[in-house]
Parts: C-alpha cells; sequence; structure tokens
C-alpha cells in the first residue's frame, strides 16, 4: 500500500508521476528512472506548494502540473519509440522530454505567473 503524503509538495509529485505514467502508452516505463527524474521536483514543487499560501496556489495550479507530467510522458514516449525499437522509457527520454515543455513550466495565467514548476530539474 502507498504511503499517503505527509504535504501537498508530496501530492503534487505523486500526481505529476501518476501522469507522466499516464503519457506512456506504447512501451514500458522504468520506475527506477521515473523515480529519481521526479524527485528532482521535490525542491520546487516544496518552496510553491508547502508555505501558508499553497493551497491556493495548488488550486490555481493543478492542473497544469498534472498536464506538466502527461506532457512529459507523451514526448518521452516519442523519443523512446521514435527509433523504432519500442524500447522502454529511460531517463534520457524523461530528460529528453522536459527539455521540449521546460520554456512552458512558467506560463502566465490571466495576468498573473505560475510558479515554477520544473526549472531546478536537469536536463542533462
Amino acid at each position: 500500500m502507498p504511503a499517503i503524503p505527509k504535504n501537498l509538495s508530496e501530492l503534487a509529485l505523486d500526481l505529476c508521476k501518476e501522469w507522466i505514467r499516464a503519457g506512456v502508452t506504447r512501451v514500458p516505463l522504468n520506475e527506477k528512472d521515473l523515480d529519481r527524474f521526479t524527485a528532482q521536483f521535490l525542491p520546487d514543487f516544496v518552496k510553491l506548494l508547502d508555505g501558508p499560501r499553497g493551497a491556493a496556489v495548488w488550486r490555481r495550479d493543478g492542473q497544469f502540473v498534472r498536464q506538466l507530467g502527461r506532457y512529459i510522458g507523451t514526448i518521452a514516449e516519442f523519443y523512446a519509440v521514435a527509433s523504432g525499437t519500442l524500447e522502454p522509457v529511460r531517463m534520457e527520454h524523461l530528460r529528453r522530454a522536459l527539455a521540449v515543455i521546460r520554456p512552458e513550466c512558467q506560463l502566465p495565467v490571466r495576468g498573473m505567473l505560475r510558479g515554477k514548476y520544473c526549472l531546478s530539474v536537469s536536463t542533462d
């Protein structure tokens, strides 16, 4: 049975991982690489979601974070199958996917800037 998240940042991270998995439909996903990759998001998530305004920020940005995960999964899957070998999605595919969407990690919403949810994550 999975552990119950202690705070909003862990909940957000769990949902982001769930949506990355949802974006990968044609090939396996290396779970260890997924765990290592998404662990890098935690400092940004903690900074944005575990403070006094965290619940309001999550209400504003939660759908965006879930979709961010979905896009990462879908694009990572594209890189995994592009060679024609249908290899599992691994760290290199996840990082390449993030490099594609990184400019969108902070989108303006009705004149306000969203938090920076993936700027601390390495794409190298």
